[in-house]
């Protein structure tokens, strides 16, 4: 059975691209159409330590805010920034390191940000302009 073309452009993403951008849209999509609750992609802390609460780790790194115009430019450039940086000369297969660059990112903006999603892109923006495509 052959493939269709969304299907074929999908499997060639390359790895940590097709889960970030996977998740975002999920998350995302999910609580803008009220499957998952959006006051739960919100960190805070307290509720993370003393309940427990871990996913909020990572809900507010995925979820990008309402659907609109701003949404579909910030998984444009999401798609299209990480994955030149992951397929690109300077990075090709090092996967650990744009992983590793996104996650200390994350865990440096994370104790002064409730949304997480935006200062990502900027790190992975900031990744590409550093290492850039030739």
């Amino acid at each position: 059975m052959a493939e269709t073309d969304i299907g074929l452009w999908y499997s060639n993403i390359p790895f940590f691209t097709k889960w970030w951008f996977t998740l975002t849209l999920v998350c995302t999509l999910g609580a803008n159409f009220g499957i998952l609750p959006s006051h739960h992609m919100l960190l805070v802390w307290d509720l993370v330590i003393y309940k427990f609460q871990f996913w909020r780790m990572l809900g507010c790194v995925f979820f990008m805010g309402k659907l609109g115009f701003p949404f579909l430019i910030n998984v444009y450039f999401l798609y299209s920034y990480s994955n030149r940086l992951e397929t690109g000369v300077s990075m090709e297969g090092q996967l650990i390191t744009s992983s590793f660059s996104c996650l200390t990112g994350f865990v440096l903006s994370s104790w002064d940000s409730s949304f997480l999603s935006g200062l990502l892109e900027c790190r992975l923006l900031s990744l590409f302009c550093t290492f850039g495509v030739r």
